[in-house]
């Protein structure tokens, strides 16, 4: 390009706009080269602590509702042989 320009082959103005796109990519290219910045990567590691944190708060509601659910259905189910009810058993909660 610059050959061009100083034949008088290329425009100032067009001249200037390839310097600047090629000055850009190169800039573009060292950052890339560089990899992520330390902002970039704190940001990254905070939103996978933050989702391991909602997950845990998850899975523990998941378990209380699980277990009080096991509960639930064990208190129901437990009868005994007696004779109050219709049958002759006795329905024993002992929750």
């Amino acid at each position: 390009m610059k050959t061009l320009y100083e034949k008088k082959s290329l425009a100032p103005n067009d001249y200037k706009k390839f310097e600047t796109a090629y000055t850009n990519s190169q800039q573009q290219y060292a950052q890339a080269q560089k990899g992520a910045q330390q902002e970039d990567k704190a940001a990254a590691k905070a939103r996978v602590e933050q989702a391991e944190a909602a997950e845990r708060i998850v899975r523990k509601r998941l378990s209380d509702s699980t277990l009080s659910l096991r509960l639930a259905a064990l208190c129901r189910s437990q009868h005994r042989g007696g004779g109050d009810g219709e049958s002759g058993h006795r329905h024993f909660y002992d929750c």
